[in-house]
């Protein structure tokens, strides 16, 4: 329009015409000026925003990973903690455990000292009792009281034997304490012994009714053991019979092969052992207590030998009330056999 009215020389109004047409172009170049400038505007508002987040992100990471540090190291002090409480409980229980131990062994120490030092009394007067009676035998023979006859001489032979078995119960006890027991093994046969012990039986039993009997369940002919000491062991248990049963009574004395074990059984008739007693008759030195039905005494001394024995054959001995009236013991020895 400016150029048409300035062809025309109508130079006011093309004038007007272009100055409207400059404001015009200032106006739109303002308007697109503040529109890039809004865009600029809200692009580093939102870029502000973006940077706020990724900074409480951030501090949101770091405040995490300070509690998982402050966790971890709380849970290490609790480890530590539980640890040194178990090491202390421990401590503590084993502490007290062998207290008790060392409480036991010296109940038992004082138990064996209370033993041994009765056992000696009794023995000093077990020993003076026939040695005063020998001596008095002997002076009244010697001089002339008594006749030198064969009842008086038996008298004094049995006053003698008094004094040997006591000897010997005192030698027993120095075998336990000591531990000088041993045995040597070595092939036996199994019929061969059995019929040895056949043979010596009734030379123990005299005075006493006995029943024998060995049976062989296997095809066993050979067992490696320590013949004297089983034979030892026998004889202890066949005497220990002799000595408290009653006469006249019964002993009786069985043996068998099994596939795994020889086993010997002795039972006798009456007085018997009450169950109370019975599982400790082969501790050392135990006696059982207020055995008013024989005369007979003893010392815990012989049974224990015949434990330890059996306990060297890694062998197993028990005893019970038997249907004779009086105790079933029963011995069995492992066998390592030779067919």
């Amino acid at each position: 329009m400016s150029d048409l009215y300035e062809k025309e020389h109508n130079y006011a109004d093309a004038y007007l015409w272009q100055k409207q047409l400059t404001e015009l172009e200032k106006h739109y170049a303002k308007t697109n000026l503040d529109k890039e400038l809004a865009f600029v505007q809200n692009s580093l508002e939102s870029l502000n925003k973006d940077i706020l987040i990724k900074k409480s992100q951030l501090e949101h990471s770091n405040t995490q990973a300070e509690l998982s540090k402050s966790q971890n190291h709380a849970l290490v002090i609790l480890l530590l903690f539980m640890l040194i409480s178990v090491i202390f409980i421990a401590f503590y229980f084993r502490s007290l455990s062998n207290k008790k131990l060392l409480n036991q062994k010296n109940a038992y120490l004082d138990q064996i000292i209370l033993q041994r030092n009765t056992l000696f009394s009794q023995i000093a007067h077990d020993i003076s009792t026939p040695v005063t009676a020998a001596k008095l035998q002997l002076e009244a023979m010697q001089f002339n009281i008594s006749p030198r006859d064969d009842n008086h001489l038996q008298r004094l032979d049995n006053k003698l034997g008094d004094i040997h078995r006591l000897i010997n119960d005192l030698s027993g006890i120095a075998l336990l304490e000591e531990a000088q027991f041993k045995i040597s093994l070595k092939p036996q046969s199994i019929s061969e012994f059995s019929t040895q012990l056949e043979t010596d039986l009734p030379l123990l039993i005299t005075t006493h009714q006995y029943q024998y009997a060995f049976h062989n369940e296997t095809t066993i002919n050979t067992i490696d053991i320590d013949p004297v000491r089983i034979r030892q062991v026998i004889s202890n248990l066949i005497n220990n019979s002799i000595k408290y049963t009653h006469n006249p009574g019964h002993i009786s004395l069985s043996i068998r092969v099994t596939q795994h074990a020889l086993i010997f059984v002795i039972e006798d008739s009456t007085p018997t052992v009450s169950e109370q007693h019975l599982p400790h008759i082969f501790d050392h030195l135990y006696r059982v207590p207020n055995l008013a039905t024989t005369d007979t005494t003893g010392h815990g001394i012989g049974l224990a030998i015949v434990k330890q024995v059996v306990t060297l054959h890694n062998g197993d001995i028990e005893a019970q009330q038997s249907a004779m009236g009086g105790i079933k013991v029963t011995l069995s020895l492992p066998i390592k056999t030779k067919a």
